[in-house]
């Protein structure tokens, strides 16, 4: 059972400083990334606003505007500075 309804805004937000400054919604385009995703950071010993995920995503644009990132895939987590 996953958490948010496939390839809907999941009400998270988060910054890709790689393709914005800005902070844009979250959906998830896979459920096993979903569960991967949440279970990281249930079982997360430290300040999960502090940890990055490597994921793959694919960017919901209209026009020239980012809309949403869909996670398509998730690879493994990283401390962030």
């Amino acid at each position: 059972m996953h958490d948010a309804t496939l390839n809907k805004r999941s009400g998270e937000r988060v910054v890709i400083s790689d393709l914005s400054e800005k902070e844009h919604a979250v959906m998830y385009a896979s459920e096993m990334a979903e569960q991967e995703i949440r279970e990281q950071i249930r079982e997360a010993d430290a300040n999960v606003y502090k940890r990055g995920f490597v994921v793959d995503v694919s960017i919901q644009m209209s026009g020239e505007t980012i809309l949403a990132y869909a996670v398509v895939a998730f690879h493994s987590v990283i401390d962030l500075d």
